[in-house]
């Protein structure tokens, strides 16, 4: 087992297409060690901005190249550009007894629960830009509230949310 240290640099890429909008970052499995994260983990990116996402581990083909692959939400909520250095660390998430979200533009009439179904399991700190799937549609949602008060949040199935009016 490798030392284990608090936070580090990576470069940010591209997501593979299979996780575009699924809110995870992908990180070799050597720096998972070294961070102390395990697959599913929730992991803190910190570029211009800060952002929360779930670790999973990278393919075999993209080892030992110290970067890390997240998706264009992600890259939007950390200030990052594709090819930018972003320190990694692992953070501890609080589970959500309640979200409140609200639709960046345009009209969005959708079920909370529905909500709380797309985002279960994702880590979320507020300001963050989500991406809710239903149906063959994705819409953008940015999380203004949650409780208790916490510094990074976990959405669970028991989570309830609230859709507040959109922010345009």
């Amino acid at each position: 087992m490798s030392k284990q240290v608090s936070k580090i640099s990576v470069k940010a890429l591209q997501a593979y297409t299979r996780d575009v909008g699924k809110n995870i970052a992908r990180i070799d499995p050597k720096l998972m060690d070294t961070l102390g994260v395990s697959v599913g983990n929730a992991l803190e990116i910190l570029g211009e901005y800060r952002t929360v996402s779930k670790c999973m581990p990278l393919y075999k083909s993209d080892f030992d190249k110290g970067i890390m692959r997240i998706d264009g939400v992600i890259r939007e909520n950390a200030g990052l550009e594709i090819g930018d250095s972003a320190e990694i660390r692992k953070v501890e998430p609080v589970l959500a007894e309640k979200i409140s979200v609200a639709a960046i533009k345009g009209k969005f009439d959708i079920d909370p629960q529905s909500v709380v179904e797309s985002l279960s399991g994702m880590p979320v700190i507020l300001g963050d830009k989500v991406l809710i799937h239903f149906g063959l549609e994705s819409k953008p949602l940015v999380v203004l509230d949650a409780r208790p008060r916490a510094d990074v949040y976990l959405i669970g199935d028991r989570t309830s949310a609230e859709l507040l009016p959109s922010i345009t």
